[in-house]
């Protein structure tokens, strides 16, 4: 499986923009067969040389920012930020992140800081016993250290 990455920016003015902005461009591209898709590929155009059990997969991707890091800097440090709504869902569906307001705004920012400090301590919890073996849910974590703490 062939895989190529074109990472390129460019100076770019929206039109009711006060100044100009960078635009980063990702396009990442890997073949893909009908092995892997498990589904009939197949082509635009009938051509003897292309071999019609492989084609393309390709993504796109755009940052616009301010920042002057390389191109390529930009996209790794996006792709780290893009694993936050993974740690978002967690916390909603694991810790209940959703589902409490309390009348006054310092018991409600009181609270949201518990959940995180908990959080955090499943995470550390998480990381330092299971180390390099596959990452249960919290949900499961979490029984197994009440099961295992009874």
């Amino acid at each position: 499986m062939g895989m190529g990455i074109w990472i390129t920016a460019i100076e770019f003015k929206q039109g009711n923009w006060s100044r100009l902005r960078r635009l980063v461009i990702i396009k990442q591209q890997e073949y893909v067969s009908k092995k892997t898709t498990g589904k009939k590929l197949t082509s635009l155009f009938k051509l003897e040389d292309i071999d019609i059990d492989k084609v393309f997969q390709t993504r796109y991707h755009a940052f616009v920012c301010n920042q002057t890091l390389p191109a390529i800097e930009i996209w790794e440090q996006y792709k780290c930020r893009g694993d936050a709504e993974n740690r978002i869902k967690e916390l909603k569906k694991y810790f209940g992140v959703q589902a409490f307001c309390m009348d006054d705004f310092c018991a409600t920012e009181t609270d949201m800081l518990f959940v995180l400090v908990a959080y955090n301590l499943m995470i550390l919890f998480r990381q330092v016993t299971l180390q390099k073996q596959p990452s249960p849910t919290l949900a499961t974590l979490r029984f197994n250290c009440f099961a295992v703490g009874s």
